[in-house]
């Protein structure tokens, strides 16, 4: 077993402790038979209609990034679902981004290049950063106003994609073309040629923020009627906001997969519109079982749609 594997595996275990520890203190901090009771007595149609609008939420940011990568590379959206999905799943199960790389592993058996791939997504995540961070500090700033002293925490990522596009310059600058540093040279220029080439890009991006934006309406819809699901009313904008920024948070490499640390930054915020904790744990914890439900049927439906017919 190489060192790096060992270090991933370590590094897996400590992140996995923060989660139990973040859930364990969740749950020790609020009424636990009040907690199982309001989850008992759940609204069910409301509770299937949040599934359904789940489902929309899923298929509308792949057909997002379908579109952005059909506009740099012909592949059908049927071939691309099952990609997708794959990516999705693994990155609810598996530490860090390996989602993401199945994604491209999957896309490149059907000639899909990685750079072309890659490039699409690096787009599609930029600008859905760009908006969440855009979203998160107008909501910060002007209607959860117990913490706007925080929203310093919106430069970090703009701070790591800086210093990450400032080490991209370097490794393209370097002068070895041998080695793990040549392999990275090469794969950047290749990204920056399929860039040069990429004719529709302007009318591709703008479609991407215009679907970004709709996402985001679908997002909304999904947390308004999961707490009327449980009998609580949370108002817009605030149910857009409040989700968006936990989710940033969430993408801290802190514990595995944003769990625990996603629900804890929720339950303050939503305290800050005076939403009890037991309901935000509610809803959180129908949502994550909704998240995991969703992956295996939807993994489903694209293995029997392949073997049902072959794609074109």
């Amino acid at each position: 077993m190489s060192e790096d594997t060992i270090k991933m595996k370590y590094s897996y275990i400590v992140k996995l402790l923060i989660t139990v520890c973040l859930i364990a203190y969740l749950l020790y901090s609020c009424n636990l038979s009040l907690l199982i009771s309001t989850l008992s007595s759940i609204n069910v149609r409301l509770a299937c209609l949040v599934f359904i609008v789940s489902l929309l939420l899923f298929f509308s940011g792949a057909l997002n990034l379908w579109m952005l990568l059909n506009s740099i590379c012909h592949i059908p959206l049927r071939l691309f679902m099952h990609a997708y999905s794959y990516g999705y799943a693994v990155n609810l199960f598996t530490p860090g981004q390996l989602g993401d790389v199945s994604l491209a592993l999957f896309l490149k058996k059907h000639d899909v290049y990685y750079s072309r791939s890659t490039l699409a997504y690096a787009v599609d995540k930029v600008v859905s950063m760009l908006f969440i961070l855009s979203m998160g500090y107008i909501g910060a700033r002007f209607l959860l106003k117990e913490f706007a002293g925080s929203i310093w925490i919106f430069s970090i990522p703009l701070i790591c994609v800086m210093c990450a596009v400032v080490c991209i310059m370097l490794i393209a600058y370097m002068p070895y073309d041998t080695g793990r540093i040549g392999r990275t040279k090469q794969f950047i220029r290749n990204m920056y040629k399929e860039a040069l080439l990429w004719d529709t890009k302007f009318k591709a991006i703008i479609l991407n923020i215009m679907l970004t934006i709709i996402k985001w309406f679908v997002l909304s819809l999904t947390y308004y009627l999961a707490f009327l699901a449980f009998g609580t009313e949370v108002k817009w904008p605030e149910v857009g906001i409040i989700p968006i920024i936990s989710t940033l948070v969430g993408y801290l490499p802190i514990s595995v997969g944003g769990i625990g640390t996603v629900e804890v930054c929720a339950v303050y915020l939503f305290s800050l519109i005076s939403i009890d904790r037991v309901y935000v744990i509610d809803v959180y914890i129908f949502l994550r079982f909704i998240t995991y439900l969703q992956a295996g049927v939807i993994l489903g439906l694209c293995n029997w749609q392949f073997r049902r017919a072959p794609i074109l």
